[in-house]
């Protein structure tokens, strides 16, 4: 057992560089960290109560932080994604989708990163700041897009749920 309570947990990174774990719990409102023997562990962001986290990745290259939040109000987009120090201090708005940007990944020797758009069935790849956007894979279908990314054979693994007792397992170049 890992050691710490993690109530109402969805998504986590792991840093096998400082041997620390990150996850979000209360449904998205809070970013925690641990050692990895469930030691030491801290809250690392809160968000507010009009917020909601999506995703986290890690960039141990540069050792940054990126999370993926909602903010509902009014006029603001569906997805943000923000980059800070390992421990959460000097976060700074990377870049903004019109769509739920979810499951991410961060090539920090590529400067890349990839994400899937929840609702629109794409895998896109933008560099640190957001800009310079490609479609990597289009016409996913399902609710949702996961995916994993090879950087050293540089293969894009993503599964396809047409139906989910038909779901494929798929992979580019």
């Amino acid at each position: 057992e890992f050691g710490v309570s993690a109530h109402r947990h969805g998504m986590h990174a792991l840093d096998s560089v400082h041997k620390k774990l990150y996850w979000t719990e209360q449904y998205g409102a809070l970013l925690k960290r641990a050692d990895l023997d469930g030691k030491n562990a801290v809250e690392v962001v809160k968000f507010s109560s009009n917020e909601v986290l999506y995703s986290v990745a890690l960039d141990l290259v540069k050792n940054k932080l990126y999370w993926s939040k909602r903010v509902f109000s009014k006029d603001a987009p569906m997805s943000v994604v923000m980059r800070a120090e390992l421990d959460g201090t000097q976060a700074q708005q990377a870049f903004t989708k019109d769509n739920r940007v979810e499951n991410f990944f961060v090539d920090g020797n590529a400067g890349k990163i990839y994400f899937a758009e929840k609702y629109n069935g794409k895998i896109l790849r933008v560099d640190l700041e957001g800009k310079n956007e490609e479609v990597i894979v289009k016409d996913i279908l399902g609710y949702s897009v996961r995916f994993a990314v090879d950087t050293t054979n540089t293969y894009l693994y993503w599964i396809d749920e047409a139906v989910v007792s038909n779901s494929a397992i798929k992979r580019a170049k």
